[in-house]
């Protein structure tokens, strides 16, 4: 008989969980173990993107529910739109506040709580051996898994290096997990701290990548994507706070002041957008960086860069950096968790401070020195990426 495994996201957007459990899934061996998903909201521009033989189901309840659950607001009361009634838009903001409330007072979500014990009933999906809260961030997700009653060993993820309130306020429930992953040592390190109880459970487990599909597909693209001469930035990622664009913005703007000639291209979509438009305008620099939204194959403007860059001011293994590594790119981040790991303490490229004038400076080292960007590049190239050792660690939970 195979072992039934549950993964749980929270939705299907175009975002480094998404795309580092799209690449997870490609280990599973699928002769010995059964796969489904659970999303909390079945949409995004990776819906269509996840495997035919995995079976996707979504969490069930009004859409105004997981507006209050995921991002704590409730969405206008209009004909056809938000609230069914302006009873259910009350009841909910209620919620919302006394939450604020238990929160700050008991560092306690009662929202999580509401929600679950309300349409628990309507969320039964069958009988595991395994769920894994794969979005992991001490949210929604996190509390379903944890209370679900089962015999199912349960697994929890960590994507990224700072551990928020968010985990504090639902601190209690890491104890009905088997196992908990962290993407990189700086992940790990800060989970154990503000949860010591849980020291034993907590491994390492890096994201994987499909090395050969992205050589593959980075060669696929034979048109000129940038189209100049001048120096040649990447930099991929969705377009949010975390990732911090609007650094890039301003480096660009301190690049330009400096004569120095390049183009940058932002390949990624997301909730700055239109803001992050507007700010290229307003430091003139609209010739210089552009974000041109999501792509099937970032892979092809990483390959025809001259160097990748991420600007974030927190990442956890970002799956971004490591394609570019595995594309032999010369990388400038700021200084982030896993970074030191991906790039073999500064082996690989150059880690800067969390400042555009930061930033700058290291892209600007590598533009007037050729022999360093090489030497880079070169470790990068040579560097042997092994990502899929970890799903050994999933299988050993079973046991």
């Amino acid at each position: 008989m195979k072992k039934k495994i549950l993964f749980v996201t929270q939705q299907l957007g175009c975002g480094g969980v998404e795309k580092s459990l799209m690449n997870f899934l490609q280990l599973i061996d699928r002769d010995k173990y059964e796969c489904e998903m659970l999303a909390i909201d079945n949409s995004g521009e990776f819906k269509d993107k996840f495997p035919e033989w995995l079976t996707t189901h979504e969490y069930k309840c009004p859409h105004y529910v997981k507006m209050a659950v995921n991002y704590y607001r409730v969405p206008k009361y209009e004909k056809g739109e938000g609230c069914k009634t302006k009873i259910s838009k009350t009841f909910w903001k209620l919620i919302i506040n006394i939450n604020r409330v238990t929160v700050k007072l008991f560092k306690k979500n009662i929202s999580y709580r509401v929600v679950f014990n309300r349409y628990k009933k309507n969320n039964v999906f069958g009988e595991y051996d395994m769920i894994v809260d794969y979005h992991g961030y001490g949210v929604f997700t996190t509390y379903w898994t944890a209370y679900q009653k089962t015999k199912a060993k349960k697994v929890s993820w960590i994507h990224e290096e700072n551990i928020y309130p968010a985990y504090e306020y639902i601190g209690c429930v890491y104890k009905y997990f088997d196992a908990i992953f962290a993407v990189c040592k700086e992940s790990k390190i800060n989970f154990v701290n503000k949860f010591p109880y849980m020291k034993d459970k907590v491994e390492i487990l890096y994201n994987y990548l499909d090395v050969e599909e992205i050589r593959h597909k980075a060669e696929s693209e034979n048109e000129d994507l940038f189209k100049t001469d001048s120096f040649k930035i990447t930099s991929v990622g969705r377009l949010n706070e975390q990732k911090s664009f609007h650094r890039a913005v301003e480096t660009a703007s301190i690049l330009k002041e400096k004569g120095i000639k390049f183009k940058w291209i932002v390949v990624g979509d997301g909730e700055e957008l239109e803001e992050l438009n507007a700010q290229t305008a307003d430091y003139d620099v609209s010739e210089y960086i552009f974000f041109i939204g999501y792509s099937d194959n970032p892979y092809a403007y990483v390959k025809q860069a001259d160097i990748y860059v991420q600007t974030s001011r927190a990442e956890g293994f970002c799956t971004t950096i490591s394609e570019a590594v595995v594309l032999g790119k010369a990388v400038v981040s700021t200084k982030v968790g896993g970074i030191y790991e991906q790039l073999d303490n500064g082996k690989g490229g150059i880690i800067t401070e969390h400042s555009p004038k930061n930033i700058a400076a290291g892209i600007e080292q590598l533009i007037n020195n050729r022999e360093l960007l090489e030497k880079y590049e070169k470790y990068n190239q040579n560097k042997n990426m092994e990502f899929d050792k970890g799903i050994e660690k999933l299988y050993k939970v079973f046991d």
